[in-house]
């Protein structure tokens, strides 16, 4: 337990070191609170860090140079320590500290009281050293915190007054870190920008209602003249655009400067193009998602909503490029891919510009929140961008239903899948043919029950 608090404390001084400061834990927050070699060493050299350059925090990857640590080691501390409290702070300082002199108040205890039981006499400094000890403990204790205090019950949450909210409908949740993930070239800037046009205008973004907000478009990768071009295209006007032709750049996400994101207007939605251009760090290691994740996370508890654009490789759009940390630290992500008519199997044609080809969108591999069906579009320039393309899925309901009402009332899912098949009918993955058996139950246009044994039926709704 000790050394788990030992971790926390050292990721919020990592994270704001201002807490060095604390004026009333100057005696006690030293080297000699930490217990290991490894932490007292990265306790002294972030002090050094802030006394010699004082930053608003500390970038890890310095921390790991100065101290030679491994950069997995040092990012761990500062794991769920987003945005400490100095409270909080305090109370596990003085916490640590006190388990420390309880420690030693137990050892001698036990020591003196075999003394006693040995030798019938009473030690009085040993004694004057445990009431010294005890009268230490109380005056570290601090302000008395009850775990009544910060626990909630189910009931209590349940009576607060928070949602889950989105700022496009089931597609872009609020308060997130969102994944945009699809092959270059494939139209991810075109469809990030017509998302930004959308939520800064309050204007439906492909029948989706979105919820109005200042929208930041953070772009590292388009030249200027690609940009201009677009938004003259899709007559984009109340987006703020930071790009790299700007006087001040936008500072990359894993330099020291990448705190000027903080100044941006709280509550803001940002648009970050791409990930690859965000960094200098090796794309296929651990140490770029979890230090541009983790700094956007901190970007999202200062009340932002974020979207950041990824390449995938070239031999599957499923799979985001280089580490999988990308889309596992990502609150929700965003499969973008090219995909056949009629089959709507991925299409592995080595990617690029294609006008009128099937693309999908919709829920990637995580997501903390409930997927929403697919949309479907096509991607041309001379009509504004992305359009709104038929979903494949309506010819497969619409026979789906034709069948259910005439040879295959009554049917079990075994059988109607099997017709299907046969029939040339909706998506060969079995999954995914009961998700669409699903999607037509909820839009009402049949209903199932079960059967003996577990099997389940279906038939037209009356």
């Amino acid at each position: 337990m000790s050394a788990q608090l030992e971790c926390e404390v050292l990721g919020q001084l990592i994270l704001v070191p201002k807490l060095f400061d604390s004026c009333d834990l100057k005696d006690i927050l030293n080297e000699d609170l930490f217990t290991s070699p490894d932490r007292r060493l990265v306790f002294t050299k972030s002090l050094a860090i802030r006394t010699n350059l004082t930053p608003s925090s500390i970038d890890p990857r310095v921390l790991a140079q100065e101290t030679k640590l491994s950069f997995e080691f040092i990012m761990g501390l500062t794991a769920g320590n987003y945005r400490p409290d100095p409270v909080n702070f305090g109370w596990l300082v003085r916490k640590i500290k006190r388990q420390q002199l309880s420690e030693r108040f137990l050892k001698l205890a036990q020591d003196e009281a075999q003394h006693l039981v040995k030798s019938d006499d009473i030690d009085e400094a040993k004694i004057n050293e445990l009431s010294g000890l005890f009268e230490e403990i109380k005056i570290i204790a601090g302000p008395k915190i009850c775990p009544a205090d910060f626990l909630k019950s189910g009931t209590a949450l349940q009576a607060l007054d928070i949602k889950v909210e989105w700022i496009i409908d089931n597609l872009i949740p609020a308060r997130a870190l969102t994944l945009l993930y699809g092959r270059s070239g494939i139209g991810k800037t075109w469809l990030s920008l017509m998302m930004g046009r959308a939520v800064s205008s309050g204007a439906s973004f492909f029948g989706l209602k979105t919820k109005p907000r200042p929208v930041v478009y953070v772009d590292y990768e388009n030249p200027l003249s690609v940009l201009v071009d677009r938004v003259r295209r899709l007559d984009i006007r109340d987006v703020q655009f930071w790009h790299l032709s700007a006087e001040t750049r936008p500072p990359k996400l894993d330099s020291p400067e990448w705190t000027l994101f903080k100044r941006l207007p709280s509550g803001s939605l940002l648009i970050f193009d791409t990930s690859r251009a965000s960094h200098d760090m090796e794309e296929n290691s651990s140490e770029a998602p979890a230090m541009v994740m983790g700094r956007l996370k901190e970007l999202r508890e200062l009340d932002h909503d974020i979207i950041l654009l990824h390449h995938t490789t070239k031999a599957d759009d499923q799979n985001a490029k280089g580490s999988t940390g990308w889309y596992d630290l990502a609150d929700h992500t965003l499969s973008f891919c090219r995909v056949k008519r009629g089959t709507l199997e991925e299409v592995d044609d080595g990617g690029g510009f294609d006008p009128g080809a099937l693309l999908s969108l919709g829920v990637g591999k995580k997501t903390r929140f409930e997927p929403a069906p697919r949309l479907y579009l096509t991607l041309n320039p001379d009509f504004g961008g992305l359009i709104l393309a038929e979903s494949p899925d309506a010819a497969a309901l619409n026979a789906l239903a034709e069948y259910l009402a005439g040879p295959g009332r009554g049917q079990n899912q075994t059988q109607i899948i099997e017709w299907a098949k046969e029939a040339g009918v909706g998506p060969k993955m079995r999954g995914s043919f009961i998700a669409l058996l699903n999607r037509g139950e909820r839009e009402g246009r049949w209903r199932s029950y079960k059967g003996l044994r577990g099997a389940r039926f279906y038939e037209t709704a009356i």
